[in-house]
């Protein structure tokens, strides 16, 4: 064992000496169990086999063993890679906050090794930088909480050809060296893993290539033979493998020959990736050159006549206001000169510009230094005229003010955006100063009060989705850009939430700092758009393809033309769809919006894609809240989007059963081409109403039959049931899916609708996709 002194030290391991070396080849490892834990890095962006460090590392270690054949198991939700056993937890763009809850998915797997690296796109994009020590902090604790007997080696963030980023990473890293030396002292077993890599070591800004991550495997291994020569690293905790689906347990080399590891040759066969063309928003390029004495801080983006395209406006330092109407296209702007009143004690700080009175046209705003306000009424020939020269005393001051719509009535109102990301409102009341005796806002409420972890000074309120109502951006210096959607509640008094978190919907782009990034609608289309406004005032554009955020914007496959074969959709949470055709062997047809979005609440509501009138194409179906269905059938127009229209009028077809929407599935159970609905429950029991064939509802037969029981459940949530035809008998077998997606099955036997005392569906096989290398059992036929 070693010395006290020893353990409690810390040491950066580099190379260890030949003696050393020879020490611990005379003492095999034992058996390893590794989690490579990190961000894109640890997945291998960057390599020319997306196996990055982790096969060198493999190949290296199941050579060390002297008397006995070692044992070395990557574990871990993803898999990426041509290597065998390519299971891993790296997760790309994402931030230490969300890699403390992504170790999660597999820490019960108890790996005796983990490898961290992780923090760079925190130190690329400027999030959580003050927070970023106690967060690794918290990975490390959460490691060794969730696997006592684990070694954790942790790599500073590798050096980045950035030198904004690197001054980032190097504070970090030394706050990590002290963070780990405390851990040594408290006899954690923790070992700083440093890394040198040069430019010739990256493929681009931030990614090692072949040669970086060669480096990197060769660090990890050299921390290994540390960790052992200290008797840290102990054989792994037995467990059971069936019960930890979906975490990379057990692995098989790939046979001679063999192409990329996939599932083993067995039930599925891998095809590698068939698909990357999923895009939150679209480059457009530059929409607007520079303009005399523009800058950036002058500039201002607002309807000025009600076409809903925003259009460009320049307060100069003196008070003018310039302004250049939209023309709907790139570079086509139309100047109208100045539009500010007659004022002389105006400056171009002050000037702001809202729609204050609901009809469609931005009115300009003059916004003084305690947060007073005075507005003139845009009226016609782009004419401001005063309107109410007390319009807002005041609540905070200037900088923290802005002029938003926060509800969604089309009246501007006055919130206050605090530095620590605090949000206070005051409702327009609609008067305006119409009735010098009734007040122009309602008393100011905090709506927000502010997250954990933002930046000072980062925290915008801008419309994102086009639904009226201002929603809650961090915007940070590096770039990257989180939302909280406005769930319109925000008069519920806090009996509902006020907003929804969307997650990183920006992750940051190449030369955009935080200073340059606005939102607008520049074409027209409803959402705001990605803009970056250069010092010069010039702006590039980013298309925003209204599939933003997570709740309701996800992938959905179904076959919409009647080919046979899914297609790809995404839809937002307004039911704005965009849509990708198959066209086989990984082709995909983007054709763009196929939905522009429903003109109701759908704050409850989910979107499935089903054929529910056996035409073979999928249908828009909207579930409700309650479980009531609104179907809009497909009309079979797609691809030629221009022949006709593409979904019929909406029609109810179901008025719903008692149930939330939560729990409505749609699937053909007895392989009558025609989708039926379901009805599972949280216990994973599932009830069934056999689709009868009567869409659109004629002569006042019924649409669904009775309600059978088809399953009663087998041990697992509801939330983990899927429906799926994966024996090709065109009905849906029972599937459970598990974090990190392994699936369990359950064979359709066909004795649906028969009701008896035994469940539809009987036990076929545990898929272990995406697991590639255990055996896998037969259907049961």
């Amino acid at each position: 064992m070693p010395s006290p002194r020893l353990r409690h030290g810390l040491v950066w391991v580099t190379a260890l000496a030949a003696g050393m070396a020879s020490l611990v080849a005379g003492q095999s490892l034992p058996d390893l169990r590794i989690m490579p834990l990190g961000d894109s890095i640890t997945k291998g962006s960057g390599s020319s086999d997306n196996n990055g460090y982790r096969n060198r590392l493999r190949q290296k270690l199941t050579t060390q063993g002297t008397d006995r054949e070692i044992s070395v198991d990557m574990i871990g939700s993803m898999w990426h890679g041509t290597m065998a056993d390519n299971d891993h937890e790296g997760h790309s763009g994402e931030y230490l906050r969300q890699i403390r809850t992504y170790l999660q998915r597999s820490i019960q797997a108890r790996p005796n090794v983990v490898l961290v690296h992780a923090g760079t796109n925190n130190m690329d994009k400027e999030v959580d930088l003050g927070e970023a020590p106690a967060l690794i902090e918290g990975i490390i604790d959460d490691l060794l909480q969730g696997s006592p007997n684990t070694v954790v080696l942790v790599a500073p963030v590798i050096w980045a050809n950035d030198a904004r980023m690197n001054a980032n990473t190097d504070r970090f890293n030394k706050q990590l060296t002290t963070l780990i030396a405390s851990k040594q002292k408290a006899g954690e077993h923790v070992l700083a893993v440093p890394i040198t890599i040069g430019a010739g070591d990256l493929s681009d800004r931030k990614h090692p290539n072949n040669a970086g991550y060669g480096k990197m495997a060769d660090a990890w291994f050299n921390a290994i033979l540390e960790a052992h020569e200290r008797g840290w690293i102990k054989a792994p905790t037995k467990v059971n493998a069936d019960e930890l689906s979906g975490m990379g347990l057990g692995w098989e080399d790939a046979p001679a020959g063999a192409g990329s590891a996939g599932c083993g040759g067995r039930n599925f066969e891998s095809k590698g990736q068939v698909f990357d063309g999923f895009r939150v928003w679209e480059e457009v390029g530059t929409i607007r050159g520079p303009v005399e004495n523009g800058r950036r801080n002058k500039v201002i983006l607002a309807d000025l006549n009600g076409d809903g395209i925003s259009d460009y406006v320049v307060a100069d330092d003196d008070g003018t206001v310039r302004a250049w109407i939209n023309g709907g296209k790139p570079n086509q702007w139309t100047s109208i000169g100045k539009i500010n009143p007659d004022w002389s004690t105006i400056t171009g700080d002050m000037v702001r510009m809202a729609d204050v009175d609901n009809d469609g046209r931005a009115d300009l705003i003059v916004s003084y230094s305690d947060g007073a306000a005075k507005v003139w009424k845009n009226t016609d020939k782009y004419v401001f005229k005063a309107l109410d020269s007390q319009w807002a005393t005041g609540l905070a001051p200037r900088e923290n003010v802005n002029f938003k719509d926060m509800d969604g009535d089309g009246f501007a109102d006055y919130v206050v955006v605090y530095s620590g990301g605090a949000v206070k409102w005051a409702r327009n009341t609609q008067n305006n100063g119409k009735d010098q005796n009734k007040r122009n806002w309602e008393a100011a409420v905090t709506v927000a009060p502010g997250p954990q972890g933002v930046p000072e000074n980062r925290v915008r309120v801008q419309d994102l989705d086009g639904d009226g109502k201002a929603d809650y951006l961090v915007v940070y210096d590096g770039g990257a850009v989180k939302s909280f959607l406005n769930t319109g509640n925000l008069n519920s008094n806090g009996e509902q939430r006020n907003w929804l978190d969307l997650g990183t919907i920006v992750p940051g782009v190449s030369g955009v700092t935080g200073s340059m990034i606005r939102f607008a609608d520049i074409d027209g289309d409803g959402q705001s758009d990605f803009l970056a406004v250069a010092d010069d005032g010039s702006i590039r554009m980013w298309k925003n393809l209204g599939i933003v955020g997570t709740k309701g914007a996800s992938l959905r496959f179904a076959d919409l033309t009647g080919d046979g074969k899914a297609d790809i959709v995404s839809v937002n949470h307004k039911g704005r769809a965009r849509a990708w055709l198959n066209k086989g062997l990984g082709v995909w047809d983007d054709i763009g919006e196929i939905a522009p979005g429903l003109d109701e609440d759908l704050s409850s509501a989910t979107i499935h894609f089903a054929d529910v009138n056996g035409d073979k194409r999928a249908d828009f179906l909207v579930v409700y809240g309650e479980g009531g269905v609104k179907a809009y059938l497909n009309n079979g127009n797609l691809p030629d989007k221009g022949k006709d229209r593409i979904w019929q009028t909406g029609q109810t077809i179901s008025e719903g059963v008692g149930e939330p929407g939560r729990k409505v599935r749609f699937a053909d159970l007895n392989g009558d081409g025609y989708a039926d609905y379901l009805v599972v429950f949280d216990g994973g029991a599932v009830d069934a109403w056999l689709n009868q064939k009567n869409i659109p509802a004629t002569n006042g037969g019924r649409i669904w039959g009775y309600r059978s029981t088809v399953a009663t459940g087998v041990g697992e949530p509801g939330s983990k049931v899927r429906f799926a035809d994966i024996t090709g008998d065109g009905k849906a077998d029972y599937l459970i899916q598990y974090v990190g997606g392994a699936v369990k099955g359950y064979n359709n036997t066909g004795n649906i609708p028969d009701i008896g005392p035994i469940a539809r569906h009987r036990k076929s096989t545990t898929i272990t996709w995406p697991q590639p290398f255990q055996q896998l059992e037969q259907l049961d036929r």
